[in-house]
C-alpha cells in the first residue's frame, strides 16, 4: 500500500471515482431532505430505528408509494457503496503515504477499515430490503441487525473520515508552525464542532463519531510526541 499503485495513478483514479461519488451523495441528500420535509423521518431514521415498533411508524409516516421510492433508493444504494468506499480509501491512503513511522501504518490499517464499510453497508440493505418488501410480516431481528450494521458502518466511515482530517491538518500545519498545541487544539476544536453538528442532526451519530474520533486524536497525540519532533 506503500508504493501500489503508483501516486500518479492514484490521483487520477481519485478524481475520477469522485465524480460518480458527488453525484450520487447529492441524490442521497436530496432524498434525505425531502423525506424530511414530506413525512418527518428520513432514510437515517430508518437504518437506526432497531425496533419493529419504530419501523411500523416509519412505513405509516411513509406510505405505500414512498415505500416504492425508497426500496429503489436502497437499490440505487448498492452502487453508492462501491462509490463512496473506493473514494474514501483513496483519500486515506494518498493522504497516509505523506506521513512517517506508525502514524503512516496506522493510515494505511485505517484504508483497509474504511474498506469494511461496504460489507456492513450491504448487510444492512438487504434487511432494510426486508422489511420494505415484507412490511407488517419481517422478523424482529431485521431491524436489530439493520441498525447494527449500519452503526459499524457509521463508525468505520468515521474512523476513516477522523483520521483523514487528523492526518490532513497535521502535515499541513507541519509547514507553518513548530507549535504541537496549536496543532492539537485545532484537531480538538475541529472535532468537537463536527460533533456539535452531528448533535443537531441525531445524538446516537453525535456520540458514535465523537467518541471514535477522541479515543483516536487521544492515542496519535501519544504516538506524536514519540514519532514526531515539532518542538
Amino acid at each position: 500500500m506503500k508504493g501500489f499503485p503508483k501516486y500518479k495513478t492514484l490521483f487520477i483514479a481519485t478524481l475520477i471515482s469522485s465524480i460518480p461519488f458527488i453525484a450520487l451523495t447529492l441524490v442521497f441528500i436530496l432524498n434525505e431532505l425531502r423525506l424530511m420535509q414530506v413525512a418527518g423521518y428520513g432514510v437515517l431514521d430508518f437504518e437506526l430505528a432497531w425496533t419493529p415498533d419504530v419501523i411500523n411508524t416509519i412505513f405509516f409516516k411513509w406510505g405505500a408509494v414512498e415505500m416504492q421510492q425508497q426500496t429503489l433508493i436502497t437499490y440505487i444504494d448498492y452502487v453508492f457503496i462501491p462509490s463512496y468506499v473506493i473514494f474514501g480509501a483513496e483519500c486515506i491512503l494518498i493522504v497516509s503515504r505523506k506521513l512517517e513511522g506508525k502514524l503512516q501504518q496506522m493510515g494505511s490499517i485505517l484504508t483497509l477499515v474504511f474498506l469494511l464499510a461496504d460489507i456492513f453497508d450491504a448487510v444492512e440493505n438487504i434487511n432494510l430490503l426486508i422489511m420494505l418488501n415484507n412490511a407488517g410480516s419481517f422478523e424482529a431481528y431485521n431491524p436489530f441487525f439493520a441498525s447494527l450494521c449500519a452503526s459499524f458502518k457509521i463508525g468505520s466511515l468515521g474512523a476513516g473520515i477522523g483520521f483523514f482530517y487528523i492526518a490532513s491538518m497535521t502535515l499541513i500545519l507541519k509547514k507553518y508552525t513548530n507549535s504541537k498545541r496549536f496543532l492539537y487544539l485545532i484537531l480538538i476544536s475541529g472535532g468537537m464542532i463536527v460533533m456539535g453538528l452531528f448533535f443537531l442532526w441525531d445524538i446516537f451519530i453525535s456520540l458514535l463519531i465523537g467518541g471514535i474520533y477522541f479515543v483516536m486524536l487521544f492515542f496519535l497525540i501519544w504516538r506524536q510526541r514519540i514519532y514526531f519532533n515539532e518542538e
